[in-house]
């Protein structure tokens, strides 16, 4: 299974001035490290598309634009059939209502498809007196098949690129 850490940022207000992105550039960091951003999204809000438009001005701003995304419409048990018919339709897109949990476990869902498909399988060869790294690979990978070697253990994980650049001393290039 894959450890996944989850943080809620500054909310995003329409025309953010610059020297406020600035203020906020620390919590805005975590945006930019991010591999998946959940775009939460008021549906029953009058402007929910100027606020969407709004977020991706500050994404662009932060330049995490390009970061893979899902649009989470929230509330949705308070708009009408035809909304959530349109909705559907948009791609990395899920319906759900915080109230009452409709939609979780389609967002959890999406959320496991998209970050497995950001992921690419490695190997490493980890010596045996640098055995302490093979937590911190169970920690950061997922590990597909693990072997005990005459010269370390040889791991083959899948992990986004980030994560496995923890490892690029120990990479299997044969």
């Amino acid at each position: 299974s894959q450890e996944v850490l989850i943080t809620d940022t500054v909310g995003f207000i329409q025309k953010i001035p610059h020297q406020l992105v600035a203020a906020f550039r620390a919590t805005l960091e975590e945006v930019v490290e991010a591999d998946l951003i959940l775009h939460v999204v008021d549906s029953v809000h009058k402007q929910y598309r100027e606020q969407m438009t709004a977020v991706y001005d500050v994404l662009r701003q932060i330049k995490a634009d390009a970061k893979p995304s899902i649009v989470v419409y929230n509330k949705v048990d308070l708009v009408d059939k035809n909304f959530i018919d349109k909705i559907s339709r948009e791609e990395r897109s899920v319906t759900i209502s915080a109230k009452t949990g409709d939609g979780i476990p389609d967002l959890l869902a999406l959320i496991d498809i998209v970050l497995k498909q950001q992921q690419s399988r490695y190997s490493v060869r980890i010596p045996y007196h640098d055995s302490h790294v093979i937590s911190q690979v169970y920690q950061y990978t997922n590990v597909i098949d693990i072997t005990h070697a005459e010269n370390g253990v040889e791991i083959i994980f899948s992990a986004v690129p980030d994560d496995a650049q923890r490892f690029k001393l120990y990479f299997i290039t044969e």
